[in-house]
């Protein structure tokens, strides 16, 4: 984006705020992808990085990010975060182009092990 390639993130980030958030615009994926991306460069607090990739998850659960997106949450300290780590990574198998991809099979392993060792089977 040309604001921030000329030094003015403040002014790329309100841009892409407001084309990832007006309500005036339809929701578009990419919008989101684009902050996220932004913010991800601006080394922005993994909160943002969370509200964002969340909005991107209602809207596009299959979008490669959702990896991204589970790791994030799977580091957060809150359990409400864990457990829609877990909605998110088996979301990506809903997508037949997802099921063949080995990484994140082995997320869902690593996970299911850690979510049944910390005794909750009501999340899965």
């Amino acid at each position: 984006m040309l604001l921030e390639f000329y030094g003015d993130r403040d002014g790329a980030q309100e841009v892409l705020t407001n084309y990832a958030y007006d309500e005036k615009l339809p929701s578009n994926p990419n919008a989101h992808i684009y902050l996220h991306n932004f913010l991800k460069r601006q080394k922005a607090p993994t909160s943002k990085l969370i509200s964002v990739l969340k909005i991107l998850y209602q809207i596009v659960p299959s979008h490669k990010s959702m990896l991204e997106f589970h790791t994030l949450l799977r580091k957060s300290e809150k359990e409400e975060h864990h457990k829609l780590g877990l909605e998110v990574l088996l979301g990506v198998f809903d997508f037949a182009g997802c099921t063949k991809n080995i990484t994140a099979w082995k997320y869902l392993a690593k996970y299911l092990k850690k979510t049944l060792v910390g005794n909750h089977l009501v999340w899965v």
